[in-house]
């Protein structure tokens, strides 16, 4: 029987089958899910689905044939199953999934934990970028970014010593918004702050369970990485400073879908 695989999150439901011999994915918008069930319920036929996410329920309730997926198992076998495919041999590793929001696990071959996370995620680029600069969807956010300069809103170490040579690299941040305050702001300006700091914030937390499992690497996937290149230069800045190296799978928003597929099916 055909299999579908479904990650219903908190903003998007990512979904991957196999078609003609290949893994295809879609994602669709979990609030506009009248729009897009039908599709799903006609181009099933008579398919199981693994389900996982926050918003199983919702799809769960609305379909027949339905395996439920617990989220951290689908989240780390979808990324071990990517990883391979991509020919990358990681037996423990540091997970951290940008969605809505932001989870951090511990992942070795046996077993997934969740050590650490933040609300600060892609809602927190949506709401607070239509907040600051009145974007009106997370591509206009992206773009505006493209053309900004965070150091126009962020102090920054070498703000703080005028002519001379700081002791810490000058290019960090030593305050987030601080010049917003007395300065007009550019929205371009504002949104590659933001981005900045929801990247930053996320670095450090994951560095920190990095440091504490004594690992290096660091496997970054999530709708929010999707076409946000600021947001994965940002993640992966500090790789040289803090000794650890920033892995991005190329279809990393739909780990979870792709480990829901998977889920009892070998």
């Amino acid at each position: 029987m055909r299999t579908i695989g479904i990650d219903a999150g908190g903003t998007l439901a990512k979904i991957t089958y196999i078609e003609k011999g290949r893994f295809q994915y879609k994602w669709f918008l979990m609030n506009q899910i009248e729009k897009w069930l039908p599709w799903l319920q006609f181009t099933a036929g008579e398919a199981k689905f693994h389900v996982t996410g926050g918003k199983a329920t919702k799809l769960m309730n609305r379909l027949d044939n339905v395996l439920s997926v617990p989220e951290f198992t689908a989240m780390a076998e979808g990324t071990r199953v990517l990883l391979r495919e991509e020919g990358r041999k990681l037996d423990r590793f540091i997970l951290v999934s940008i969605g809505t929001g932001t989870s951090i696990y511990l992942v070795d071959p046996k077993n997934e934990e969740r050590v650490a996370g933040t609300a600060l995620g892609g809602g927190s680029l949506l709401g607070l970028g239509k907040l600051l600069t009145n974007a009106q969807s997370f591509q206009e956010i992206m773009d505006l970014a493209a053309k900004g300069k965070r150091q126009q809103v962020d102090l920054v170490v070498q703000d703080l010593y005028d002519d001379t040579v700081p002791p810490i690299p000058g290019d960090l941040t030593a305050s987030y918004f601080e010049k917003a305050h007395h300065l007009d702001m550019k929205k371009e300006d504002l949104a590659a702050a933001l981005i900045n700091m929801i990247g930053e914030l996320i670095i450090s937390l994951a560095f920190e369970a990095a440091k504490q499992h004594q690992l290096q690497s660091i496997v970054f996937v999530g709708s929010t990485l999707q076409q946000n290149k600021l947001l994965k230069e940002v993640l992966s800045r500090f790789e040289k400073m803090l000794h650890y190296e920033a892995i991005f799978i190329e279809k990393g928003a739909f780990v979870g879908a792709r480990g829901a597929y998977h889920f009892h099916t070998t």
